[in-house]
């Protein structure tokens, strides 16, 4: 019999008697003897059948004494069972109140032992008042006087409090049992000393990694570092971010305690010794770096006047760290002419623009890949910013005239501009309302990127702030529908073979198009009748596999689709359903399922698909 609970004992205790084992696995305890007739079949059981009679009390007492055990693990749970002992070798029976005063002992021993061990957090974990006995308070100052630490306002006490308690109930605990033991008060005292420790001294290396990291004794470094290496620039000139936090948490590491080869949350002091070491071998190799980009640049031909502004690009943007992404950015400026060219031609043309956009995503997207090959973090983080440094270059030195980069500055602000990027949300945007644009580029955000990256190029130029040189905020039409966006854009798209969807649209170029396919089953799923593309387009799959695959297969599209009981079953004649099983089992596997495929296809394309194309026109 699987152990029984101290729960069903208690319960059984209430109705009062003796207690004896039941076959019935809900309800294992039964109750004898709580009437006077009972009483006297009770002792005329245990004459006739003496040691039947004991063997059962013994097997009902011993289950409660494992179920006190269980419950009030550790000595509390011995105890209480221990008190049985004596009536389980005599073989008494179990009665009511032995069950009901064996718990009630035992709760009594967990809720003293429970009231014993908050008064130790209290006094070791909350108490912070110094009253001369040894408490929280004392330990506290006691180490603050070691560690000639003052508290400041970014010190969190609360959280030391907090992590202390935590940590004592933590030490009560027996197989996570809450308080089954008595904590001593020098186990409580050691605990609340490790996390005093621990804590003030975090707080002494924050202070000394942030120092290190950006402080003063950051800049004295790097000051050091940058004269021994001949790298003389203003700190103020670079994006110092990453380079910071990286330091930081080399000098924390520094702090933690090594054990059996793995890092602790213990912490030990920080010298300024050992941080300025870390920040020295750090910033070594960031100037180091930044030098040999500049060398790079050297060897570009780059004509002097621009020659700034590319060492200015890479001071200012930590995340170029390879020589190939400059020659990328160089070779891409005269890829951005014509973009920036569309921007500046009168009148303005939207198509124009997005096809110049296009082609330069396209020699974008083709130098970028090769940046990701070489080196997949470094590469995938330059590449982010490859289009924004081309066009930023290609403006530099685009040599435009002030009235032109004013011509530029009007179309970011125009009404046009604004619709495009409204135009371009729709499609991007992927609600029941609107259809996804091919996923490759969303054009959208390549126009606010330009947007972004001209302005400062710009305001060089005409000596404008950024503030004055923010986008007018005029509010275009809103565009929420198909029928809203101006011709112009949607030809355009067309042109560069995004998906779009109109009355004309085939069915199989839909399904000849990966971003067509979820289109339309994100359609289907909302018409509940997604079983039909994921049939289709399983069958498609399976038609392409080698004979010797198709077995596994066929099955399982047999049991998702085809089956009575299968989770997306399709509805399909009963004549085709029994003949593709009858196949099955003979193996005859080649056009195993190309009645149903058909029937399917037919199905969507006749009653999904227009409506597909009418919610998104």
């Amino acid at each position: 019999m699987p152990p029984i609970s101290i729960n069903r004992f208690q319960d059984a205790s209430q109705i009062g008697g003796t207690l004896k084992l039941s076959n019935d696995a809900n309800q294992p305890i039964k109750n004898t003897g709580t009437n006077f007739f009972g009483k006297v079949a009770a002792w005329f059981n245990t004459k006739l059948h003496p040691g039947t009679v004991s063997s059962e009390n013994k097997a009902v007492m011993q289950s409660f004494m494992q179920a006190l055990r269980d419950t009030y693990k550790g000595d509390i749970g011995d105890m209480a069972a221990n008190s049985l002992q004596r009536d389980f070798a005599s073989g008494k029976p179990l009665t009511s109140r032995k069950v009901q005063t064996a718990i009630s002992q035992a709760q009594s021993q967990q809720k003293l032992r429970h009231d014993t061990n908050e008064l130790a957090i209290l006094r070791f974990a909350h108490d912070d008042s110094n009253t001369g006995q040894t408490n929280f308070g004392t330990l506290f100052t006691q180490v603050c006087r070691e560690k000639h630490f003052v508290p400041d306002g970014n010190f969190d006490l609360k959280q030391v409090q907090n992590e202390v308690a935590r940590e004592i109930r933590l030490a009560c605990q027996i197989e996570g049992k809450a308080d089954m033991k008595v904590i001593s008060e020098n186990e409580a005292k050691q605990i609340a000393l490790k996390f005093i420790n621990s804590n003030i001294q975090k707080h002494i290396n924050d202070g000394v990694g942030t120092n290190y990291s950006e402080g003063n004794g950051f800049k004295q470094v790097f000051a050091e570092v940058s004269h021994e290496l001949g790298f003389n620039v203003d700190l103020s000139a670079m994006d110092l971010s990453k380079l910071s936090g990286k330091i930081y948490k080399e000098v924390l590491a520094e702090g933690l305690v090594v054990v059996d080869g793995n890092a602790t949350s213990d912490r030990q002091p920080i010298s300024e010794q050992t941080a300025k070491e870390v920040t020295k071998r750090e910033v070594m190799k960031f100037v180091k770096l930044k030098q040999s980009l500049f060398n790079h640049l050297d060897t570009l031909n780059i004509p002097p006047q621009h020659q700034a502004f590319m060492k200015d690009l890479v001071l200012k943007n930590p995340d170029i760290k390879s020589k190939e992404y400059l020659t990328m950015v160089w070779d891409l400026r005269t890829s951005a002419g014509p973009v920036l060219s569309s921007l500046t031609a009168e009148p303005f043309s939207r198509s124009d623009f997005m096809q110049n956009l296009y082609k330069l995503n396209d020699k974008i997207g083709e130098k970028g890949r090769a940046l990701v090959a070489a080196d997949p973090e470094t590469g995938a983080n330059e590449l982010a910013s490859l289009e924004d440094h081309s066009l930023m270059i290609g403006l530099e030195v685009s040599d435009l005239s002030k009235p032109e980069m004013q011509k530029m500055l009007d179309v970011f602000s125009s009404r046009e501009v604004k619709e495009l990027n409204e135009s371009l949300g729709f499609f991007a945007s992927g609600d029941d309302t609107a259809t996804n644009v091919r996923d490759e580029i969303v054009l959208a955000r390549r126009m606010d990127n330009i947007s972004k990256s001209a302005l400062g190029v710009i305001g060089k130029v005409l000596g404008k702030s950024m503030d004055e040189l923010a986008p007018m905020d005029t509010e275009p039409p809103s565009i929420d529908a198909r029928s809203k966006v101006p011709p112009d854009i949607t030809n355009a798209l067309v042109q560069l073979n995004f998906q779009l969807y109109t009355p004309n649209t085939s069915f199989d170029s839909v399904l000849a198009s990966k971003q067509g396919v979820r289109d339309f089953e994100a359609f289907s799923k909302t018409k509940q009748c997604e079983e039909n593309i994921y049939f289709f387009q399983n069958v498609a799959d399976y038609k392409k596999l080698p004979a010797n695959e198709q077995q596994k297969v066929a099955q399982h599209i047999t049991d998702q689709f085809i089956k009575d009981d299968a989770p997306f079953q399709i509805n399909v004649d009963d004549s085709i359903r029994q003949q593709i099983m009858q196949d099955l089992a003979a193996g005859q596997l080649t056009n195993l399922f190309d009645s149903a495929s058909t029937h399917i296809k037919m199905v969507m394309e006749q009653d999904t698909f227009p409506k597909f194309l009418s919610s998104n026109g």
